[in-house]
């Protein structure tokens, strides 16, 4: 990291320090500030109460640093804490915890909306790059071109975004450029070019989406680390987020950008191409938490990992039909006109039955219940629903799926009905809850679905029955 010349540290705008020989260093991911506080008004036997007074008062919440680089940039470490202070030596280190510092490279001053996103570095997403860099060495002796060629690697890849927004009437398309990060293997660079930049304040609303949109095609929970904001195709301020470091690495099996035999499949620009969608129903479903559900199942052992993706489609369910999605889609078992002029019949009947039996109040029990029995509103019948509506063919394995082993998961912690079964289980539960995901959001790419006695079978869907152009 940049080295810092000159730092001080602001406590709720009311005690200002300055930080003596400063040093800044990353550990695991995490930004931290050692340096010295040394007591300016010198005395033995002050010493101790001075150090106490100080550590009291910076144990007691968060602050900034504000610094100086050794180039001259300003430099903004937020929600900074005390993490370690020793005596008689007064050194004390601050850590920044899941937030960020701002590398601040001139003296305008920002205007509303001025600024927009130049470059992001993203953690946990690895790729095959389908385009090259050249490296060559240009001579030219006595008049003569004797340059030549060093080497040449597979580094980048373009993808470009379209998308036209019906409540702002106004049309984005962005040329974007991932790159190999040469400075750490489990990144890449996610640079904006051409005269269309993505705004700071509208990728500020959508930056969640943005973070868990890229976390299901990179099979892992990605850390954005970087921003880097430009004014005017200038360099203006980078943020660096203080975050753990991934400690392992998956890959989506589903949609294989990292396998090279999918490298020229155009995997990544068919899954850029439904960004749109993905934002619009994140907002709607919350897909973003199923995401986060589905890479962290992969971070535990088979039956764990069975579970969570159950809670996730469980969930999935459960938004879809309380969203206004549903209206999109018929939400009763039968015809509900054709229930309701049968309704009164039938309990009608119930009463004829049952009259001489049960208590009135519990007559009316039994009646409320009639009245729920033609909505969709049971776990079986919601997972029905959602299976519907992202247009999922029932199977054997679907059926197995819902509700047998769901049933028996819950009720019996068991993820298989016969021996030896666990993992084609829970690779049918996998492979189905990634059909959803790619349904709703219509993916219209490759699938990878599994590879088997040597072949590889893929699917494609391109053709879907609804319209999100009407809504996003």
């Amino acid at each position: 990291m940049e080295k810092i010349s000159e730092a001080r540290l602001d406590l709720n705008s009311n005690l200002v320090i300055n930080l003596d020989y400063p040093k800044l260093r990353t550990d695991n991911g995490l930004v931290l500030v050692d340096c010295y506080i040394i007591n300016k008004n010198h005395d033995f036997e002050n010493d101790q109460l001075y150090f106490n007074q100080l550590n009291s008062e910076l144990e007691e919440g968060s602050f900034e640093i504000h610094a100086i680089s050794k180039y001259g940039s300003k430099m903004v470490f937020h929600n900074m804490y005390l993490k370690s202070s020793t005596f008689p030596s007064f050194e004390f280190t601050f850590i920044c915890l899941d937030h960020y510092s701002e590398y601040i490279f001139c003296e305008t001053n920002i205007k509303p909306g001025a600024l927009y996103i130049n470059s992001i570095i993203v953690e946990g997403l690895n790729l095959k790059f389908n385009k090259s860099s050249t490296i060559k060495r240009e001579r030219i002796m006595f008049g003569i071109d004797n340059s030549s060629t060093l080497s040449f690697q597979l580094d980048n890849t373009e993808v470009n975004f379209q998308y036209f927004n019906l409540k702002r009437k106004r049309f984005y398309n962005f040329n974007i450029g991932l790159i190999e990060n040469t400075e750490d293997s489990n990144s890449i660079v996610l640079k904006f070019f051409g005269e269309n930049l993505l705004p700071y304040s509208v990728y500020k609303i959508v930056r969640l989406s943005i973070k868990f949109f890229l976390s299901y095609i990179a099979g892992n929970n990605i850390i954005i680390r970087t921003e880097s904001l430009t004014r005017d195709h200038y360099q203006y301020i980078t943020k660096q987020y203080s975050l753990e470091n991934l400690t392992e690495i998956y890959q989506n099996e589903f949609l294989p950008i990292y396998d090279v035999h999918f490298r020229h499949k155009n995997l990544l620009q068919d899954y850029i191409d439904t960004f749109p969608t993905y934002l619009y129903l994140d907002k709607l479903i919350n897909l973003s938490e199923v995401v986060y559900l589905i890479n962290q199942s992969k971070k535990v052992n088979i039956e764990s990992g069975f579970f969570i993706l159950l809670i996730a489609i469980e969930k999935l369910s459960y938004n879809l039909i309380n969203s206004k999605l549903i209206s999109l889609t018929n939400n009763f078992v039968i015809d509900n006109e054709l229930f309701k002029s049968s309704k009164l019949k039938l309990i009608q009947k119930f009463k004829e039955v049952f009259e001489d039996q049960i208590s009135n109040k519990e007559f009316e029990i039994f009646k409320s219940k009639i009245n729920n029995l033609n909505t969709k509103g049971k776990t079986d019948n919601k997972i029905d629903l959602l299976l519907d509506y992202a247009e999922i063919e029932k199977s054997d394995d679907v059926n197995l799926l819902f509700p047998i082993l769901r049933n028996i998961a819950i009720h019996e912690g068991q993820i298989t009905t016969t021996t030896n079964d666990e993992y084609k289980n829970f690779n049918s539960l996998c492979n189905l809850i990634n059909t959803i995901i790619c349904n709703l959001i219509q993916y219209k790419g490759l699938r990878f679905i599994e590879r088997k006695n040597q072949t590889n079978y893929i699917a494609k869907k391109e053709r879907y029955k609804v319209d999100y152009r009407n809504y996003s």
